[in-house]
């Protein structure tokens, strides 16, 4: 089993930013996400809205 991450040969390792399109969740999800909960189309509010909103989510 030399060589598979997962530990199962049927499934071999991959990293984790080669597995999720990262990018692509940002721009098709997390940007329209933000524009809706901070009514701001241009999120032009601090970089400390971002964590205090998701804190508020989680």
């Amino acid at each position: 089993m030399a060589g598979h991450a997962t530990g199962h040969p049927r499934y071999p390792g991959i990293e984790t930013g080669d597995a999720l399109p990262i990018s692509s969740m940002i721009t098709r999800f997390l940007v329209p996400f933000f524009h809706g909960v901070c009514l701001d189309p241009r999120i032009g509010a601090s970089s400390r809205v971002l964590p205090y909103v998701l804190r508020m989510f989680a």
